[in-house]
């Protein structure tokens, strides 16, 4: 589900960010068209609240060559602030909280365990278009904790991701945006999980 829901993000960034629609249409139909059907979108200066849900992939990790976890695919929710430094740069941070089962795996047996999960995420994003409707990048450095009796720590977390943004209105946004997020879990290796995020925001 999540490498479908990448691919169609991908070519949703590239179909947007490299057609014109009105490149089409010649320059006297243009201009007589007015700016309506050309004009820039403008949101610098802007701030922006959103309720977000982020859902993350699954994963096994092993710890030892006998022990390995398994981590649920997770639900959370949460929200966030952001403000549009110019047209095309948005700094915005997700405070994000949920829960998953966890299954700890050894030689001596299976046991699971329900995990808290919370997630605070600052991250830069980058609006390709002057558009109501653009392909975003986006990148940060975020943290995260997780707690049970089985495991519990906290960890700092790179990720980046690629989606697009929707003005609807002046005052209405709505984004899907699919993040990769790589980190240890006090564990080894590098571990990467998936992440796919819906927004929906109040623009003032």
């Amino acid at each position: 589900m999540m490498k479908k829901l990448l691919v169609t993000i991908c070519l949703m960034v590239l179909v947007t960010g490299c057609y014109d629609p009105w490149s089409r249409i010649p320059q006297e139909k243009q201009g007589k068209q007015g700016k309506s059907s050309v004009e820039e979108y403008n949101r610098q200066g802007k701030s922006e609240y959103f309720l977000t849900t982020q859902i993350i992939s699954s994963k096994e990790i092993s710890v030892y060559p006998e022990i390995s976890i398994n981590i649920d695919n997770s639900t959370l929710i949460g929200g966030g602030v952001g403000y549009n430094l110019t047209d095309y740069l948005n700094l915005n941070v997700d405070i994000l909280f949920g829960s998953t089962d966890v299954t700890y795996n050894s030689w001596g047996g299976s046991y699971t365990a329900d995990t808290n999960l919370f997630i605070i995420n600052p991250k830069l994003d980058y609006n390709i278009l002057k558009s109501r409707f653009t392909p975003v990048i986006s990148g940060g450095i975020g943290f995260f904790s997780y707690d049970s009796y089985l495991i519990d720590g906290s960890d700092f977390f790179p990720n980046l991701g690629i989606g697009f943004r929707w003005d609807i209105t002046d005052n209405f946004i709505f984004k899907v945006m699919y993040y990769s997020m790589w980190t240890d879990l006090d564990t080894n290796s590098n571990i990467r999980f998936d992440t796919a995020n819906l927004s929906v925001g109040y623009v003032f």
